[in-house]
């Protein structure tokens, strides 16, 4: 577990993304299932309840980031701005971070479908392994990359950054 006191982390419930509140920011309750911001237990889902963009305007925490392939929006991560969670699952929408974002931690990152997710200018660590499926595009811009595995899939496009790429282990392929 990424908790770094177990005092903050309420019991691990699944927060789906209404996109109700006034505004687009992940930090407003009113966009949240049972009007909450997620927190570090919980697994927090994009799907076909809204479509509605989601800006990442706070430090974020979180157990799992799931997004289905009815979801068509788009998550940002806003400037300044760090990131931590175990499994995250990209099925639908996008995932892009503004210019000057903070560093992200994931355990694992798998991208499927069509979705693009375009990486920051920071460090993105994958302390697990980053696996592109279907037509998954992932572009890399100045920052850095660190993972323990690179798996992708025949169709998917992989930019690497012009920082480093750092993978411990292996690096697949297919054709």
């Amino acid at each position: 577990s990424m908790q770094t006191d177990s005092q903050d982390c309420g019991s691990a419930v699944t927060r789906i993304w209404t996109g109700l509140g006034s505004s687009l920011n992940w930090s407003d309750a009113g966009n949240w299932s049972s009007n909450t911001v997620p927190d570090c237990n919980d697994h927090v889902v994009f799907n076909s309840t809204s479509s509605k963009n989601c800006l990442i305007n706070v430090p974020v925490e979180v157990r799992n980031i799931t997004t289905t392939i009815d979801f068509k929006g788009t998550i940002q991560l806003d400037s300044h701005r760090r990131m931590a969670a175990e499994r995250v699952s990209l099925s639908g929408g996008a995932f892009t971070f503004r210019a000057n974002s903070g560093i992200v931690n994931f355990t694992s990152l798998t991208i499927g479908n069509d979705v693009e997710f375009t990486s920051g200018d920071s460090t993105l660590n994958i302390a697990g392994a980053l696996v592109l499926a279907g037509d998954a595009v992932f572009t890399s811009r100045k920052g850095n990359i660190q993972c323990a595995s690179i798996n992708l899939g025949q169709g998917t496009s992989f930019t690497a950054p012009s920082g480093q790429l750092v993978v411990s282990g292996t690096f697949t392929k297919h054709k």
